[in-house]
C-alpha cells in the first residue's frame, strides 16, 4: 500500500493554506471542523496500517530466509549422519564380531543347515531381534573383503544354506506346473537380514539397492549354488527354469511382495542404526 500525504488529500488540513484560524471543534482539535478532524485520524490510521504491512512484510521474508537457511543446513547435517553411521556399523561388526559370532553359534548349531524345513527354521528365527541384528553385523564384517554386491549374497547364501538345500528349493512360494519345491520370497526376516547387509555394504561403495533388486539378487544366488550343486553331481546338467536372470542389461524382478519386504527391511535397519551393547 502506498503512503499517503494527508495534506495533499485535504488540503484544507495544511496551515500553510489556511492560516491559524484559532477556532476549536467540538472535539478539541484546533483549526478543524468534525469532518476535517475525522478525516485527518482516518488517513493517520491509513497511514499506520501501511506502515504494519511493511514491517510485517519485512518480517515475513526473514522468517523464510532463516527458515530456508535451517532447512539447508538439515539437510547437510543428514548426511554427514548418513557417512558417520555406514562407517560406524562397520566399526561396530568389526569390535563386536566375536559377540555377534557367539550369538549366531548359539542359535544355529550346524550352518550351512541341510534341509528345506531347516531353512524355514532360520526364518523362524530371525524374529528374535537380536538373533537378527547379530547375523546382519556378522555378515557385514565377514565377508566385507567381497568385491559386489552379487558375490556377498552369494556368499551370505552358502554360509547359511547348503547347495544340496538350493537345489530343493525355487524362488516363488507357489508351486509352477510340476515344480512343487518350497519357496523363498516368502522368508522375509531372512531376506530382511540379506537387504540390510547389503545395503550397508552397497552405501560404502555409492551404490543403491531397492527390494526389487535384493530379491532377484537373492533369487540370483540361488540359481548359481542349485546349478553348482548339479554340475558337480550329475554332469553339468542344468534345469531350463534356473538359468540366471541379472546378467548385465537384465530387467530386474519386481514382485508384489517387495512393499512387505521394504516393511522387514526398514524395521531391522532402524534395528541395526540403534544397537548398542
Amino acid at each position: 500500500m502506498m503512503n499517503l500525504d494527508t495534506h495533499q488529500l485535504c488540503p484544507s488540513l495544511s496551515p500553510s493554506l489556511n492560516g491559524p484560524t484559532g477556532n476549536t471543534s467540538t472535539n478539541g482539535t484546533t483549526g478543524m471542523t468534525f469532518d476535517q478532524s475525522m478525516t485527518f485520524r482516518l488517513l493517520n490510521a491509513i497511514e499506520r496500517v501501511t506502515s504494519l504491512e511493511n514491517a510485517i512484510g519485512t518480517i515475513e521474508a526473514n522468517v523464510s530466509a532463516t527458515l530456508a537457511l535451517i532447512l539447508e543446513k538439515l539437510g547437510a547435517l543428514d548426511q554427514k549422519i548418513e557417512a558417520i553411521r555406514k562407517v560406524e556399523v562397520y566399526k561396530m561388526a568389526e569390535v563386536d564380531f566375536d559377540y555377534h559370532k557367539s550369538v549366531i553359534d548359539t542359535h544355529f548349531k550346524e550352518l550351512p543347515v541341510k534341509s528345506t524345513n531347516a531353512v524355514e527354521a532360520i526364518d523362524f528365527s530371525l524374529q528374535d531381534n537380536t538373533l537378527a541384528i547379530s547375523l546382519v553385523f556378522f555378515s557385514v564384517e565377514k565377508f566385507k573383503t567381497v568385491k559386489t554386491v552379487n558375490k556377498l549374497f552369494y556368499l551370505m547364501l552358502d554360509f547359511l544354506v547348503s547347495k544340496e538345500v538350493s537345489n530343493k528349493m525355487q524362488w516363488k512360494m507357489m508351486p509352477r506346473g510340476k515344480d512343487s519345491r518350497p519357496g523363498m520370497a516368502g522368508l522375509f526376516n531372512l531376506l530382511a537380514v540379506f537387504g540390510v547387509a547389503a545395503t550397508t555394504f552397497a552405501k560404502k561403495k555409492g551404490e543403491q539397492l531397492n527390494e526389487g533388486r535384493i530379491q532377484q539378487l537373492v533369487r540370483d544366488a540361488r540359481k548359481t549354488h542349485a546349478r553348482e550343486f548339479r554340475a558337480t553331481s550329475r554332469g553339468n546338467e542344468q534345469a531350463a527354469n534356473d538359468a540366471p536372470a541379472t546378467a548385465a542389461g537384465a530387467t530386474q524382478i519386481q514382485d508384489n511382495d517387495g512393499v512387505t519386504l521394504k516393511e522387514y527391511i526398514d524395521r531391522l535397519q532402524a534395528l541395526v542404526n540403534g544397537f548398542s551393547r
